[in-house]
């Protein structure tokens, strides 16, 4: 939203603080003002700000976008869409109840002792909320603190082939609502319908028919299901092929731009074969965690209970600490290059209100007093 006021220059301001803005400049000046809203031009896009603006569940997770780019004024917010992939990826990296339960408490209690700024207040926010799908994986892989309960959905140590499908399963969905959310984009302009078929519902059909070929051959061999994969994959192929000529603007440039679309096979594998991460880091950090308990029941009982408990703490913090460094470092790259790449651009220029300076005091308007009053 554009403010102009009088022949100045134009300013901005969220659509939804514009009662706002014009209330207090009243309080001020009276009403020898004269103020005119507009909403933002289709040429004005590139030069408009950004403010992401989501639901307190979500909001937590857009300093993960903002580290990436910003959207740009015409794109889609990617946060409300990363998020449950990027929890649900954190904690599948941990699968431990214990360090799970650990982050929850310890994240609820540094909120309540301690005054954070509201970007680090973010942050144990996005931690916290990643500590309950870690909780939820630790219980369906059965681990807490390394020790394994009586009873496992998935054992860390027995079914190993069935976790690595899981993993790949799980990013087998988050590429296909890349791309569908690429689909969404590219159909909703008029003239990008045809680029939206052949640019991301080629790659679609690709992935699902090789899903069906995969199906085939290992669960239903005795049915057609494997041949009709083959053909739909040269089916997607050859969409991919023409989708690809769309993008050159001479016959050599379509060609070239038509067998480079094909290379891009190697690219969905590779995206595929790095959502592998999920089980082999989910794996390895239970599998430390269980040398570590093994390494402690060698010790006398008398150690147990003194040196015992020091080792357990210091040797389950720092397989904490690395096992969270992980799910958050891989976490991210898996956004960025597998999820990001399929619709998403950035680029966008953030909107950095005119407003008094907080490095010591916090501002609070009287509006959110009186909601944090009620």
């Amino acid at each position: 939203m554009t403010i102009r006021i009088y022949n100045g220059p134009i300013s901005w301001v969220p659509a939804r603080q514009t009662e706002e803005l014009d209330r207090q400049i009243r309080q001020v000046v009276g009403k020898d003002y004269f103020l005119e809203f507009a909403e933002v031009k289709e040429e004005e896009y590139s030069n408009t700000p950004v403010l992401l603006k989501n639901h307190k569940l979500i909001k937590p997770f857009e300093a993960l976008v903002e580290m990436y780019s910003l959207p740009q004024y015409w794109e889609i917010d990617p946060t409300p869409f990363m998020m449950p992939f990027y929890a649900l990826a954190f904690g599948l990296m941990v699968a431990d109840f214990g360090y799970g339960l650990l982050l929850f408490v310890a994240s609820a209690l540094a909120k309540y002792f301690l005054h954070f700024k509201e970007g680090m207040k973010q942050n144990i926010n996005m931690f916290q909320i990643c500590a309950v799908p870690t909780m939820m994986w630790g219980l369906v892989y059965g681990n807490i603190f390394g020790k394994q309960f009586s009873f496992q959905l998935l054992s860390t140590d027995s079914d190993i082939t069935e976790i690595l499908v899981m993993s790949m399963i799980f990013g087998f969905i988050q590429i296909m609502f890349g791309l569908g959310l690429k689909f969404y984009l590219l159909w909703r302009r008029e003239s990008e319908k045809l680029k939206a078929l052949l640019q991301a519902g080629s790659w679609m059909l690709f992935l699902v028919s090789a899903a069906m070929i995969a199906a085939g051959m290992l669960l239903v061999p005795e049915t057609n299901l494997q041949s009709v994969g083959i053909a739909c994959l040269i089916i997607s192929l050859v969409l991919v092929v023409i989708g690809g000529s769309l993008d050159g603007n001479t016959i050599i440039g379509k060609i070239g731009s038509s067998l480079y679309s094909v290379m891009d096979i190697t690219n969905y594998l590779s995206d595929l074969i790095s959502y592998t991460r999920l089980m082999a880091l989910g794996v390895a950090g239970g599998s430390i965690g269980a040398a570590f308990n093994l390494i402690l029941s060698y010790l006398p009982t008398p150690a147990k209970f003194t040196i015992g408990i020091v080792l357990f703490i210091v040797l389950h913090g720092l397989n904490i600490f690395l096992s969270y460094l992980s799910a958050y470092v891989h976490g991210i790259r898996l956004q960025y290059l597998e999820f990001f790449n399929k619709f998403y651009t950035g680029g966008g220029r953030a909107f950095k209100p005119f407003k008094s300076n907080e490095s010591y005091v916090q501002v609070v308007s009287e509006q959110k007093q009186q909601q944090g009053e009620e």
